[in-house]
């Protein structure tokens, strides 16, 4: 059973890390100051939170 909750609370763990890190497919809140991600997505094509709005593409 100790198994299970330390192997869920890891994959948990690994989610958050990978919405931090601003992936383009949850579109983190480091999104904005990841280079590297800005770079592969396109200058004028990146993927944004703000303000409580969901995430959606600008300038498709």
């Amino acid at each position: 059973m100790k198994v299970l909750f330390w192997m869920a609370a890891l994959l948990c763990l690994a989610l958050v890390l990978q919405l931090a890190a601003g992936l383009p497919a949850y579109g983190g809140p480091l999104s904005h100051f990841n280079p590297r991600l800005q770079y592969k997505l396109g200058h004028d094509r990146f993927l944004t939170i703000r303000d409580g709005y969901d995430a959606a593409y600008t300038s498709v």
